[in-house]
């Protein structure tokens, strides 16, 4: 798969997620966040191949700079231990971010790991005075002077970038331990779903993990809503014909009875008509 790596030119809240980061070739978050004029493309299988594309033996020797397999074990466990300095965007599947294990090191190799680092230290310290020193200079010193102090300063800087990228990690199984939870927490997978796929929350479906079928949600974890495009297409459309008016038909108004005729008769033929009334009944 091809990735992208920017970086270790990074903004402050950028570094905090690490000092590289990873996307899938073409993402469009790259020219949306980041401003790297020369980023890095490459073909990974796994996460260690970013690792060896910046600091293993593709990108110049810095493993063997470091010790090689007397400081770090092997190949791979120095490529696993370089995985904490990178971030892996969730546009990758799990699959391709999920480091294998590394191997332990031997007593060998941590005593020369911490030569390593000792000599890291003195350098460091030799670049921190001379910065100190450049600092120093007054704005009315002699140019020459403060040309010196600058080239000083930006060769301390040099030494500290380099040192920083060839230093040996602390507890290595520890840390791929950790980048491997990294990578599992990258992916959201529910019910039985594979890697790369989502379950939509509607439809109960396993569907790809992509932008055409979920729409994008930045609160979520692998930044995609829960349920897919197709079911909340499906939602929209039944909440806009339920806010639609229903036609009411008319009711007919009751129909007036017809008024009883006005009795005229008089008193007199009331009671004679009641009584012959009663006479009928007793035959």
């Amino acid at each position: 798969m091809q990735v992208t790596i920017l970086g270790p030119n990074l903004d402050t809240k950028q570094q905090k997620l690490g000092t590289f980061h990873v996307h899938r070739a073409g993402c469009a978050d790259i020219a949306r966040r980041y401003n790297d004029p020369d980023p890095l493309t490459i073909e990974m299988k796994q996460a260690t191949d970013a690792a060896d594309a910046v600091y293993g033996p593709s990108a110049g020797g810095f493993y063997q700079e470091s010790g090689g397999d007397k400081a770090h074990g092997s190949l791979q466990n120095y490529l696993s231990e370089c995985l904490t300095d990178f971030y892996f965007a969730p546009c990758l599947p799990a699959q391709n971010i999920a480091p294998k294990e590394a191997t332990p090191m031997t007593k060998t190799a941590k005593k020369a790991q911490e030569q390593i680092a000792a000599e890291r230290e003195t350098k460091l310290a030799a670049a921190r005075a001379e910065i100190a020193a450049a600092e120093v200079v007054e704005a009315g010193a002699p140019k020459a002077k403060q040309v010196k102090a600058v080239k000083v300063a930006q060769a301390a800087k040099l030494v500290e970038t380099v040192a920083a990228v060839t230093a040996p990690k602390a507890q290595p199984a520890k840390a791929t331990k950790a980048a491997a939870a990294k990578a599992v927490k990258l992916t959201v997978v529910q019910g039985t779903a594979a890697a790369g796929t989502k379950v939509c929350s509607k439809c109960k479906v396993a569907k790809p993990l992509n932008a055409e079928t979920f729409a994008r949600d930045k609160s979520s974890k692998d930044g995609f809503y829960g349920q897919c495009k197709s079911c909340e297409a499906e939602y929209r459309a039944a909440k806009k014909l339920a806010a639609q008016p229903v036609a009411v038909a008319a009711t007919p108004a009751p129909k007036k009875g017809k008024k009883a005729k006005k009795d005229t008769r008089t008193h007199a033929e009331r009671v004679d008509a009641a009584l012959e009334r009663k006479a009928a009944a007793k035959k």
